[in-house]
């Protein structure tokens, strides 16, 4: 699909569901929103003559989630849901299948080693990154990290956790609006991105994580892997002045933009998970273990990036928590799934050794 500006994506903004029936009467292509924090809550009908050989039209409600597609050489018109992340220039993933029947989302946490972005590469471009109903939320708290960085270094220090060895970290935060962005896959560096190794997979299994993966961050609530941002320092335990802490600050827009069924494998750490705990979807925690039953901490990073590039690479779609069973299993790993109290989902340890 040609990447180009969506003449509709203003329209997105309204309230009420956006009727693009006329639009489509008129023989207007609309190809895609403009972002991707949808969850296809509602259906748009679209007229008789929305016709299109070459393209896909899509509607938008006033949160901008999908709400109907037509396909390409489809002579009538159709009511969809759409599943997983529109974003520009990308088609929908399984049109016409309602939101949760075989959508996995895998959620990753940050990495406190980021990589600085080339000198000279473009700045971040808020409206750019996914799930764009975060964004004054994002905004606001850069203002707050930035006003926080420019005061007094021993109080920025001590609301963000770091030592007196780490205060070069703060100058990663003095302009974040200006400062270089790089996708977020190659910013964050640490064991678990190591482990995962985004770059090596092939074009197919990366396009795979773009419509699947999303990390979890105290300072965008999440961005997709291809999200270009800037190399920052705040984690979900700092506590800024004048704010409660920031798993709460993020929790009741992360419960708007994120998907309410599905499959979700979470990687992220409690701090992380604590912004955004799903409810009734299929929910799989991954740990690591030893055969005793003793918990690695140091090892769950390692493992919950190498289960991240197993999905990622599977050629069946897991649908259920024993489908992320079997699939750790089929690597040669093995795999202790367990019910959490509660119904609150499963938990899946790799068990060491």
């Amino acid at each position: 699909m040609a990447e180009e500006a969506d003449p509709a994506a203003a329209d997105c903004a309204g309230d009420g569901v956006v009727d693009l029936r006329d639009r489509v009467e008129r023989g207007e292509r609309i190809l895609f929103c403009e972002g991707d924090g949808f969850r296809g809550a509602d259906r748009l009908r679209a007229g008789p003559r929305a016709d299109e050989r070459d393209g896909v039209r899509v509607g938008c409600d006033e949160q901008r989630r999908v709400v109907w597609r037509h396909g390409a050489g489809e002579r009538n018109a159709h009511e969809a849901r759409a599943i997983g992340r529109l974003r520009h220039g990308h088609r929908i993933v399984r049109p016409g299948a309602p939101i949760g029947s075989g959508a996995v989302l895998i959620l990753l946490a940050p990495s406190e080693g980021k990589a600085a972005p080339p000198a000279g590469s473009a700045a971040v471009d808020l409206g750019a990154l996914s799930h764009p109903g975060l964004t004054a939320q994002r905004l606001e708290l850069i203002k707050r990290l930035t006003k926080l960085t420019a005061g007094p270094q021993a109080a920025a220090l001590a609301a963000l956790k770091l030592s007196a060895g780490q205060a070069a970290e703060l100058e990663r935060n003095r302009n974040l609006l200006a400062a270089p962005a790089a996708p977020a896959a190659q910013v964050y560096t640490g064991v678990l991105y190591q482990h995962l190794d985004l770059a090596s997979l092939s074009a197919e299994v990366r396009r795979r994580a773009a419509q699947r993966v999303l990390i979890a961050s105290a300072l965008w609530g999440v961005v997709a892997p291809d999200d270009a941002i800037p190399a920052y320092r705040l984690s979900m335990g700092a506590r800024l002045p004048g704010m409660k802490g920031l798993a709460a600050w993020w929790r009741t827009a992360l419960e708007a933009a994120l998907p309410p069924d599905g499959l979700v494998v979470d990687l992220r750490s409690g701090a992380y998970a604590a912004a955004w705990r799903p409810a009734g979807i299929e929910l799989v925690e991954v740990g690591a273990r030893t055969p005793q039953g003793k918990v690695i901490s140091h090892m769950a990073k390692a493992t919950r990036g190498a289960v991240a590039r197993l999905l990622l690479q599977a050629g069946r779609t897991p649908r259920s928590a024993q489908d992320v069973a079997a699939c750790v299993e089929a690597a040669g790993h093995t795999a202790d799934l367990r019910p959490l109290p509660n119904d609150r989902g499963w938990a899946l340890d790799v068990i060491a050794g």
